[in-house]
């Protein structure tokens, strides 16, 4: 025993010496070399990880990443992803280099989760410099397609957005006779560059083409092995031949993976394409390409697959009173520079009902505020105390009150006296008084001035009075809630306090206004101060009774519009619910919440809707996602089959080689989506020229509502296609400018009611009406007051039939060097209060880069595409050859049209 211990203590040192020699710690350093099947050196993936382990767990690691490469791109990535946080594999090769702390028992291990590609390099004894380890990369594939031939030279590298999470190059070369040979080689080399930043990010499979006597010298000259020996024989195209008497057409789509971190980037396809003989290039031409986008369903109509929630006493909650604010004018009189009433009858009278209409509020009142003004005339000093007097002699009149008054002035100044008078339509009165302004500091020697002006004691001593006046401002509480009839009334009579918060509803209050309102417009209006009002509360989608019926109204609203928006309805889609089986689990689960009891979340008219609002914003694959939730839960209806419609006519029109299945899918999606809407086929005839529809696109677009941004965006496409078609436009001519209808007789005539209830009624959705209104108020004053308050007469019809015999010319060759579109766009972007179709415009590919290089979009210019839309909205007016659509034209997927015929695609 004891020698057996001797022996023991004999090796331990040289057993800790090869532990020791195992164990010891050294930086490791070096880079990555990605190369492609050619073995040719390419670009790396934007995010290489990279991590040591144990040789055996790494090998572990490795069988893991293996296995997890055959799967789908999606699959691939998400199992990837869950390994390498296993293994703690998450330290970031930037460029391909790497350096890490490593032993000799280790090995390094290499993940690129975007081209499912894994490397294992084990760490030698005292080796620290790993150079140009090579890390093969895959490369997109393309196919070629010949079409029919023109009669010019084109050259166009567009780009189609599918949202698939792939970029795709359209490449259309048409060369004359004579450029390609027989003894020559095209070679095409295509480039991924990010729009954003310019960085070239990724290089496609290049196209090789041959003429009969180049490949058969060539395949000499590789020892008759051509495509062993020649570097480029895997990108040759043997189906189609270079000939001298031939033009050479190429027509393709070249398809190249987003890298996964940049999905929602945008990426512009560069091309370069060289003839070369067996001696020398001898042509050469550089593409650029282009990073607007052709997005031919940004803009459909998606009414048909919305889904409404029912009003249900599910969303009722007793009404509650409310807080109201008020403010009333305190008429009272003084003696002239002074604090002391004017003891008469009719102050007394004011006082009396101040004093009453205060104390009617008991304990109601919260708030009370009496306001002193002073107007500009005299001293300033003097003035603004002056007014703090007087509002104390009203504060005193109260006595007492359930809340204690406070004191507070308003002082005006001279220029807020010339802002009334041009509030007025007084402009060269206030012009002089801004004269005197800019010319005089001193505020007595300004009044001095405009005291001597000879419309002083007219224009400007009432403006003055005005301004000395008292207001008192209050908050009081209501004793009572409103009843839905008063709700309704108080809802058109305070729409404009409601729409700026200064009146507020009650969660009941808006339950009983959707109960009994009935107009589109009301209902819009009311949904937009509802919103509001209800996600300013925390927790709004679990304390908030009504919510997921208002957002479901936002959200539908905002979609009709072309403004999409997922942050509406997502606090109410709980996806931690999704794909389990049994209670609280799937489509329109219960939750239970402490106060509240059970609440539905997961509602299958949300989930759908949210479908259609990610498909608008161009998320194909997650409202594809919501969609096979709602099916795997057994909820289908009619919406939900439309919305489907809609993402597979999408999803497979961008698909070359379609399946007999997917073509017969896409022709009858394409029909359902053209049935949903007359706007359907507006948009997509103009949109889509493949279908061949676009002449007749015009007859669809006329018929839509002018009020709606679609209509213009659509004529600025077919004018800018026309433009660059035809390098020309349809004239326009001289027209008159209207005069306005109330004074193009030189009398201001009163609208009629039904003309200014029209106007009240759509001015909180429509600026240019509440501008028009306010316009007319204002005259309508100025007209009473120099009339001794007597109402203006009617027009008579003949004002309406003989205004353009008054009319100003407007002048067309203002307009020399602005395109026709713009003026289209103008009124689109006018219309559009979110900007959504002006950022459509930024990207739009209809409107190419030639034509921008040439006319460029200025701010600048906004008034003249203003003035030049006027006179095209006239013109088109007059054209006697706008018909109404014919229902038998062709115009359905029953026309037999193939989008895949000469465009094909391969997605490597």
């Amino acid at each position: 025993m004891r020698k057996i211990l001797a022996i023991l203590l004999l090796l331990l040192p040289l057993t800790m010496m090869a532990q020791e020699e195992g164990s010891e710690t050294m930086q490791v350093r070096g880079n990555i070399k990605f190369v492609n099947d050619a073995g040719e050196r390419v670009d790396g993936p934007d995010v290489l990880w990279y991590g040591v382990l144990d040789k055996k767990v790494a090998r572990e690691a490795y069988r893991k990443l293996q296995l997890a490469k055959v799967k789908d791109d999606a699959e691939r990535e998400v199992e990837m992803t869950n390994i390498r946080n296993e293994y703690s594999i998450d330290a970031r090769a930037k460029r391909g280099v790497f350096k890490k702390n490593a032993m000799a028992s280790m090995a390094l291990i290499f993940v690129d989760e975007e081209n499912g590609e894994v490397l294992m390099v084990d760490i030698e004894k005292d080796k620290t410099q790993y150079k140009d380890i090579v890390m093969k990369l895959k490369q997109t594939k393309t196919v070629v397609a010949t079409g029919e031939l023109r009669q010019m030279d084109i050259n166009v590298v567009s780009t189609d957005d599918a949202d698939d999470g792939n970029e795709r190059f359209n490449l259309h070369i048409e060369l004359a006779p004579g450029t390609a040979r027989t003894d020559s080689r095209l070679i095409i080399q295509t480039f991924a560059v990010d729009c954003q930043t310019e960085d070239t990010l990724g290089y496609l499979a290049s196209l090789v083409f041959e003429g009969d006597m180049y490949h058969h010298m060539q395949n000499k000259r590789m020892a008759f092995d051509y495509d062993k020996n020649d570097k480029l024989a895997r990108y040759y195209r043997r189906n189609a031949v270079l000939r001298e008497d031939k033009r050479f057409v190429l027509d393709t789509t070249l398809v190249w993976p987003k890298p996964s971190t940049m999905k929602d980037r945008s990426f512009r396809g560069p091309c370069t394409y060289v003839f070369e003989d067996f001696h020398h290039p001898y042509f050469r031409k550089d593409l650029e390409g282009t990073c607007l986008k052709r997005r031919p369903f940004k803009m459909l109509d998606f009414t048909a697959a919305l889904h409404d929630i029912e009003l249900t006493q599910e969303f009722y909650e007793k009404a509650e009173s409310q807080f109201q604010k008020k403010n009333t004018k305190i008429d009272l009189r003084f003696e002239v520079g002074t604090s002391k009433l004017i003891q008469d009858s009719l102050n007394a009278v004011v006082q009396n009902k101040f004093v009453k209409e205060i104390a009617s509020y008991g304990n109601s009142l919260v708030e009370l505020t009496i306001v002193g003004g002073a107007s500009p005339d005299g001293s300033m000093k003097v003035n603004e105390e002056l007014a703090r007097q007087r509002a104390s002699v009203a504060k005193n009149m109260l006595g007492r009150v359930a809340v204690t008054p406070r004191i507070t002035t308003e002082v005006h100044t001279w220029n807020d006296v010339a802002k009334a008078l041009r509030d007025m339509d007084k402009v060269l009165q206030a012009e002089k008084i801004e004269e005197i302004i800019e010319a005089t500091a001193d505020d007595q020697a300004r009044y001095s001035q405009i005291k001597t002006l000879n419309f002083y004691e007219y224009d400007i001593v009432p403006i003055l009075n005005n301004q000395r006046a008292m207001t008192c401002k209050y908050m009081y509480q209501n004793n009572r809630p409103m009843e839905p009839e008063e709700c309704v009334q108080a809802f058109r009579t305070f729409r404009k306090d409601y729409w700026e918060g200064t009146k507020h509803f009650s969660t009941g209050d808006f339950y009983n206004l959707y109960d009994l309102l009935e107009d589109s417009l009301e209902i819009d209006t009311l949904t937009t101060i509802a919103y509001r009002e209800i996600v300013s509360m925390p927790d709004y989608e679990k304390e908030n009774v009504i919510s997921p019926y208002v957002c479901n109204l936002m959200a539908m609203q905002q979609m009709k519009r072309g403004t999409p928006n997922v942050e509406i309805l997502k606090p109410f889609i709980d996806f931690k619910r999704r794909g389990k089986v049994g209670a609280g689990y799937g489509i329109n689960v219960d939750q239970y919440v402490t106060g509240r009891g059970n609440i539905k979340f997961n509602r299958q008219q949300i989930v759908a809707n949210q479908a259609a609002c990610y498909y608008m914003e161009q998320k194909v694959d997650t409202a594809l996602f919501l969609i096979e939730w709602l099916k795997d839960c057994k909820v289908e209806d009619e919406g939900t089959e439309q919305l489907e419609n809609l993402i597979n006519l999408k999803k497979l029109h961008f698909k070359g080689n379609r399946t007999a299945k997917e073509e017969a899918d896409y022709q009858r999606a394409k029909s359902a989506v053209l049935a949903m809407s007359d706007e359907n086929k507006a948009i997509l005839y103009t949109e889509i020229e493949e279908w061949g529809q676009r002449d007749h696109a015009m007859q669809w677009i006329n018929k839509m509502d002018d009020n709606n941004p679609r209509k213009w965006y659509l004529k600025g496409i077919l004018a800018a296609i026309n433009l660059h078609t035809n390098k020309s436009e349809d004239p326009l001519t001289s027209y008159g400018e209207e005069d306005s209808e109330e004074e193009s007789d030189g009398q201001f005539y009163r609208w009629s009611p039904e003309k200014l209830e029209q106007y009240q009624a759509d001015q909180w959705d429509d600026p240019e009406k509440a501008k028009a209104l306010e316009e007319y108020k204002q005259k309508l004053l100025q007209y009473k007051k120099e009339h001794n308050d007597e109402e203006p007469p009617f027009a008579p019809e003949s004002v309406s039939s003989h205004r353009n015999k008054t009319s100003s010319v407007v002048d067309v060759d203002r307009f020399k060097g602005i395109p026709q579109y713009l003026g289209y766009f103008q009124h689109c972007f006018d219309l559009d209060a979110t900007k959504t179709y002006l950022r459509y415009y930024h990207n739009e590919s209809h409107v190419n880069e030639e034509l921008r290089k040439v006319y460029k979009y200025k701010l600048k210019n906004r008034e003249l595409y203003r003035e030049m839309f006027k006179l095209l909205k006239k013109r088109d007016a007059e054209k006697s050859d706008v018909s109404e659509p014919n229902e038998n034209e062709k115009s359905d997927a029953s026309d037999g049209d193939s989008d895949n015929e000469g465009k094909e695609e391969t997605k490597a």
